[in-house]
C-alpha cells in the first residue's frame, strides 16, 4: 500500500479501493474520459452530480469520498502517473462538504441537472397538479417545489436567527429535512410548498413519517427543531400565511412525533421488515425495542390461536377489523 493511502483513517481504507473504482466507472460512463481526460469542469461535474446521485446505491460513505479522491490523486501527482493530478487535488478536496450534502438527497440534484437548461423550470410553483399531463411535467413541478424550498426560501433561511439558533446536528439535516417534507407532501398529499396547511403537516409528522419513514434516530430528534425553525422562519418574512399555525403545531406534538417515531406500534409491517432484516438502526435502544416488540406479538399470536381464546371469539362473533392507530388513508401520486 502507498504511503498516501496509509494516511487515510480506517473507515476511508476500508472503502478506498471500491471509492476509486466507482469513480473511474462513473467518469468513463458520464463523460466518456479516460484518466488521461481527467480535469477540473469534468471532476467538478462529476462531484457535484454524478457521485451525490448514485454513491448511495453503492453503500459507499459520501464523507470518504472527497478523503479518498484527494490522497489518490496525491499518489497519482507523486508517481507522475497523470500530468493533470496538481489541478485535481484542490478542487476534489474543496467539494468535500458539497458531496456529503448533496448525497443525503440526491433527487433534487438530479432533477437540476435534469432541466438545469429549462428556465421554466426556475419558476415558483403556481399550476394544480391536476394539470400535470405526464411524468416530465411531475418532475419538473417537483423540481420547482424543491428548488423554491432548498434555494429560494432556503438561501435566506440559512442567514437568519432562526436557522442559527439550532444546533449543528440539526443544521447539518435541515435541508435533508426540508426536501424530504416537501417531496412527500407533494406524493402523498399532493400539496406543493406554498398550499402547505396544518393539517398536511400534522399527518405528515404523526402519521406518515413514524409509519413509513426508514430513518435513522438522529433524522427524528431534528424534525421537529429544523421545522419549528423554518416555518418561523417563513412567518417571520411573510412567505407562507400558514407558517406560525404550522410553527405552533409542530411545537405543540414535538413529544409525540419521537415517541411515534421509536415505537414499533405505529410502524407499518414494511417498515418494521426492513428496520428487522437490514439493522439500519444502530442505536441499541431502538434495537431493543424492536425486539421487545417481536417477542410481545409473538405472544399475542399464541393467545389468540389457543383453543380458549378461538372459543371465546365464537360466542362474541367476529370482530370487525379496525385500520391501524393513527392511520388515515393517504392518496399516493
Amino acid at each position: 500500500m502507498s504511503e498516501e493511502y496509509h494516511t487515510l483513517l480506517s473507515v476511508q481504507q476500508k472503502f478506498a479501493r471500491d471509492i476509486v473504482l466507482f469513480f473511474k466507472n462513473l467518469m468513463q460512463s458520464g463523460f466518456s474520459a479516460s484518466p488521461q481526460q481527467w480535469n477540473q469542469e469534468n471532476i467538478s461535474e462529476c462531484a457535484l452530480f454524478l457521485i451525490p446521485e448514485t454513491v448511495a446505491l453503492r453503500s459507499l460513505p459520501p464523507a470518504a469520498i472527497a478523503p479518498v479522491l484527494t490522497t489518490f490523486f496525491c499518489f497519482l501527482e507523486r508517481k507522475n502517473y497523470l500530468a493533470t493530478a496538481s489541478l485535481l487535488i484542490p478542487v476534489i478536496n474543496s467539494l468535500d462538504a458539497e458531496i456529503i450534502r448533496r448525497s443525503r438527497f440526491p433527487l433534487y440534484w438530479i432533477l437540476k441537472r435534469k432541466f438545469k437548461n429549462d428556465l421554466t423550470a426556475q419558476a415558483e410553483p403556481d399550476l394544480p397538479l391536476s394539470t400535470l399531463s405526464d411524468q416530465v411535467a411531475y418532475e419538473r413541478y417537483l423540481y420547482q417545489c424543491l428548488h423554491l424550498v432548498v434555494e429560494t426560501w432556503g438561501s435566506t433561511f440559512i442567514q437568519s436567527g432562526q436557522y442559527k439558533a439550532l444546533d449543528s446536528a440539526s443544521q447539518d439535516q435541515y435541508e435533508y429535512i426540508i426536501s424530504s417534507i416537501t417531496d412527500a407532501c407533494l406524493i402523498y398529499y399532493q400539496k406543493g410548498p406554498k398550499d402547505w396547511d396544518v393539517e398536511t403537516i400534522r399527518n405528515c409528522l404523526l402519521d406518515l413519517y413514524p409509519s413509513d419513514a426508514i430513518e435513522s434516530p438522529d433524522f427524528f430528534t431534528a424534525l421537529v427543531p429544523v421545522l419549528y425553525a423554518f416555518f418561523r422562519f417563513l412567518e417571520q418574512e411573510k412567505l407562507h400565511t400558514d407558517a406560525g399555525e404550522m410553527a405552533d403545531l409542530v411545537e405543540s406534538i414535538a413529544d409525540e412525533v419521537v415517541k411515534r417515531s421509536g415505537d414499533p406500534q405505529f410502524w407499518s409491517q414494511e417498515k418494521l421488515a426492513s428496520v428487522t432484516s437490514i439493522m439500519e438502526w444502530s442505536d441499541p435502544k431502538m434495537e431493543g425495542k424492536v425486539q421487545a416488540y417481536l417477542e410481545a406479538q409473538k405472544e399475542k399470536q399464541k393467545i389468540s390461536s389457543s383453543p380458549d381464546a378461538l372459543d371465546g371469539e365464537k360466542k362474541k362473533g367476529a370482530r370487525k377489523h379496525l385500520p391501524p392507530r393513527g392511520k388515515k388513508k393517504r392518496a399516493k401520486k
